[in-house]
């Protein structure tokens, strides 16, 4: 028996892109895992004074930056250009020694500056149908006041899924427009605002009929609970199991949509702003990694995020209707954007925090993180929007050489303070230490967890077993499924009374012929058992799966990284096999995939898996031992067929170097993914062998061209 971790995954594409806002020139080194010698650390500085107006007038010498509590070096400044005289200028305060500065932008950097875009972004699976009519009423006065002026808007909406709406334009109407169609979008994803806000009132009013104790200000009594009210507690755990899955829904669809505009935007020049109308969600623990690569994106493109949530003020307190403090004002950082050890599953005992959490946390931290603000708790929109405009202009930008020059992933927290003064700084808190060229392809914890395994302070205390395979993905291009086993006792938990809980990270890395890195794959769970589950656990085998995709069908070497909340990681590397044809022949086959378990699925649920067959998914083994009693089934894929009519499809058994043909039971065969390619699925009875050592080949054969190929797959039989 086995038990696999069937959390959700993230899949990052294979793209070889790099972004230079961070860094301009790299170096290796023998003596660290990664060395740079000349980088650059951009920082883009809203700066007000108490009364909200910009600053105009500072050099370099006004501001002192650190990184981790450490100075450093300004090197370049740009100020902001200030208005016509005629305009309510503040001045910086200055000595009457004091000499007017000079740090005026060349011409060309300064119009790159003054280039303004600005995105709206409708969250239109996170808002009620009221916050979503005002906040596209917003938008709309934003857009009649503004695009006359020059500046470039385009408007996109986000349910289970980002869309376009209109691009960057000019074209005040057509904005409107399509503002107007969107203010009446019904929301079509799986759980819509309202269902979350009725069913978070539902889970309070079960709160309060459980513990009627917490209307007098008494805490909950937890275990004294009514035996009465059995039903009622596990209705209530049933519907706060089912919110923090729609949380997790909906932060993924956001975070997702907000990395694809930053890494879509790193070519723009000038401050790039991007305004989310959102509702917010509950803290979604499962999808903290994708949060973190949203910021990091962000900051490398220069892309502020505003978040502005439309639904008013949240208690009778705050319904005066006043315009939001939002003149510079710089929250504290989140104690999580640096740390990890939010990346796990909420279990029974988070639970009771979920009732109180404020549903602007996330969203609220990119915004902060990222050089932006959140408004909330106001029915006044507009002034935001507003103070938004003016900051794509208003900004100080900081460029220095960071004394830490080491890339391993950490993140490196960022504070800007101006000598003299009471001013209102805004800015981005930091940056993580990523190779160039490996931002875009994983998260900053996959790379902390490499670098901690390259520098050698993460090493494998045991070694799992592990399997790969390159076969067609189900978009037609290539991906390389993966399988690592482990005894369960070999797993850390962390015991919590009679529960007992495990964080589980995977990483996978595939490299081509040269080492040069081609994909990335992270994927994050948590196990979480009673006591009886638990010694189950132990005595079984612990599977966890994987897939990234691959550019080409090429030689390949895939390192996979298995981490748990402990800390404890093990990492082991393997070869892809690819069918040894010569470069020129065809038919070409893809790895045969051996397999003893298949079953019944919904290939929707993940539709970037590649061994998920229309309703079959088939369970790659870390290991291909079988069993007598086990029927063995082969996938695999023939590739720059002329005709997928006109193929034949034979296979043989090695046994001792003896080759001897063998029927399948069942074989199918189907077009495949691409044109001219065919999936062949197939299955054997095993009971007739005896146990050993045995290699199965496929033939596969151009019945008109007479063109043939092979591929094959070892696998053992045990007794």
């Amino acid at each position: 028996m086995t038990i696999s971790l069937t959390t959700h995954m993230v899949r990052q594409t294979f793209q070889r892109l790099c972004l230079a806002t961070f860094f301009v020139a790299s170096a290796t080194s023998q003596d660290a895992p990664f060395k740079i010698e000349v980088p650059n650390v951009i920082v883009d500085v809203v700066l007000t004074d108490r009364k909200g107006h910009p600053v105009y007038g500072l050099n370099k010498e006004s501001f002192t930056v650190l990184e981790d509590n450490v100075a450093q070096e300004i090197v370049s400044l740009t100020p902001p250009e200030p208005p016509a005289p005629e305009n309510n200028i503040t001045p910086a305060k200055r000595s009457e020694s004091e000499s007017v500065p000079t740090a005026a932008a060349t011409p060309s950097v300064q119009s790159q500056r003054q280039r303004k875009s600005i995105t709206l972004l409708i969250d239109s699976g996170g808002l009620r149908p009221f916050s979503l009519k005002d906040a596209c009423t917003a938008a709309a006065k934003y857009v009649e006041k503004t695009v006359p002026m020059g500046t470039q808007v385009s408007l996109y909406w986000v349910d289970s899924g980002l869309h376009l709406a209109v691009p960057f334009t000019s074209d005040k109407q057509r904005l409107l427009q399509a503002l107007d169609k969107l203010s009446a979008t019904v929301s079509t994803g799986r759980m819509t605002a309202s269902d979350r806000v009725r069913m978070q009132q539902r889970i309070d009013d079960l709160f309060v009929t459980i513990h009627p104790e917490t209307l007098y200000g008494s805490e909950a009594l937890g275990g004294r609970t009514d035996p009465m009210k059995g039903g009622l507690v596990v209705e209530m755990n049933m519907l706060r199991s089912w919110l923090v899955i729609s949380n997790n829904f909906q932060a993924r669809a956001i975070y997702m949509a907000l990395r694809a505009l930053a890494l879509g935007y790193r070519d723009l020049p000038g401050r790039k702003s991007v305004v989310i109308f959102s509702e917010g969600f509950l803290h979604a623990p499962d999808v903290v990694p994708q949060k973190q690569a949203v910021i990091d994106a962000a900051n490398r493109a220069g892309v502020s995020f505003y978040v502005i949530d439309a639904s008013g003020p949240r208690s009778p307190m705050d319904a005066d209707g006043r315009a939001p403090d939002i003149g510079g004002h710089r929250a504290d950082p989140n104690p999580n954007i640096d740390g990890f050890s939010n990346t796990m599953g909420q279990d029974v005992f988070d639970w009771i925090g979920t009732l109180s959490s404020d549903v602007h946390s996330d969203l609220g931290n990119i915004a902060n993180a990222t050089g932006g603000f959140l408004v909330n708790n106001t029915t006044q929109l507009l002034p935001a929007l507003e103070r938004i405009e003016r900051d794509g202009s208003e900004f100080y930008t900081l460029i220095y050489h960071p004394t830490n020059r080491t890339y391993d992933g950490a993140f490196r927290k960022i504070k800007v303070t101006l000598d003299g003064g009471s001013y209102h700084l805004r800015y981005r808190q930091g940056y993580w230490g990523i190779p160039p060229g490996r931002e875009v392809m994983m998260t900053p914890g996959g790379a902390q967890l490499l670098s901690a395994v390259q520098s050698g302070s993460q090493k494998s205390t045991f070694t799992p077993d592990l399997q790969a395979a390159l076969v067609q993905s189900r978009d037609g291009g290539f991906a390389v499924p993966v399988a690592v086993s482990l005894p369960g006792r070999d797993v850390p938990f962390d015991k919590k009374e009679d529960h007992y809980s495990s964080g589980v990270t995977m990483l996978l890395l595939a490299r081509d012929a040269s080492g040069q890195l081609v994909s990335v794959y992270e994927r994050y769970g948590d196990l979480a058992f009673d006591k009886q589950e638990w010694e189950t656990f132990r005595k079984e085998t612990f599977n966890v799966n994987g897939h990234t995709p691959v550019p080409s069908m090429e030689p390949l070497t895939v390192q996979a990284i298995v981490q748990f909340s402990s800390n404890n990681a093990i990492d082991m590397s393997a070869p892809v096999p690819v069918n040894a044809s010569a470069p020129d022949a065809t038919p070409r086959l893809t790895s045969l995939v051996l397999a003893s378990k298949v079953t019944q699925a919904n290939c929707d649920a993940d539709p970037t898996d590649p061994l998920c067959l229309k309703s079959l998914r088939l369970y790659f083994p870390a290991h291909a031992r079988f069993l007598p009693s086990d029927n063995l089934t082969v996938y695999f894929t023939a590739l720059d067929l002329k005709q997928t009519a006109s193929v034949g499809v034979t296979f043989q058994l090695i046994a001792d170097d003896q080759a001897s043909n063998i029927q399948p039971l069942r074989l199918q065969a189907v077009p495949g993914s691409a044109a001219g390619s065919l999936k062949v699925l197939g299955s054997f009875d095993l009971k007739t062998l005896k146990p050993g050592n045995y290699t199965l080949q496929a033939n596969v054969e151009d019945t008109i061209s007479h063109a043939r190929s092979s591929g094959r797959a070892a696998f053992t039989l045990n007794p």
